[in-house]
């Protein structure tokens, strides 16, 4: 085994274990890192290189295309070629768009439900700021995405928004 083997091995390791820590399983980092230093794969190919199941691998990369870290690159017969997205940038700015989607802002509209329907008055009040917990965390992450999207099209004024932001985030935390 060569020298660079053994390097690219230990690349996709300590790659797998970064995206453990932003809450992926340690192998799909792993097939992400493979993806994305040696080029398009199929599941079996994915299998062969670094020695996983093929239920793990078919897992992970469900995982991974719905987190917009990999794509489908075409088929070889009627096997599906994956392909690594080589911007982490961008797959951050889809986590934050899905986070959106999925999480705060349907928890916003429940919050918002479930207050109408509690007569308990000190309930009411820790659901509401909770309720501004999770519009302040929107906003922050829209600005973010903004900032990320069109960057060309900030001004001062965002400048100034997002300041505001800060200090009510800050204010809310005490």
């Amino acid at each position: 085994m060569s020298e660079n083997s053994e390097n690219i091995k230990e690349i996709i390791f300590e790659i797998g274990k970064i995206h453990k820590n932003w809450g992926l399983p340690h192998p799909a980092g792993e097939i992400w890192a493979l993806l994305y230093l040696k080029g398009n794969m199929t599941q079996e190919q994915i299998k062969k290189e670094l020695n996983c199941s093929l239920s793990s691998i078919s897992q992970c990369l469900t995982l991974l295309e719905k987190s917009g870290l990999i794509k489908t690159a075409g088929k070889k017969g009627r096997k599906t070629i994956y392909k690594a997205e080589t911007s982490i940038i961008k797959t951050k700015i889809n986590s934050l768009e899905i986070m959106l989607r999925t999480h705060i802002q349907p928890m916003i509209y429940f919050l918002e439900s479930e207050i109408k329907s509690i007569q308990d008055k000190k309930l009411i009040e820790r659901l509401t700021y909770l309720k501004i917990n999770y519009q302040n965390a929107q906003e922050f992450m829209n600005f973010m995405l903004k900032v990320f999207k069109q960057p060309k099209k900030l001004d001062s004024k965002d400048g100034t928004e997002i300041i505001k932001m800060f200090k009510q985030i800050i204010k809310d935390m005490k």
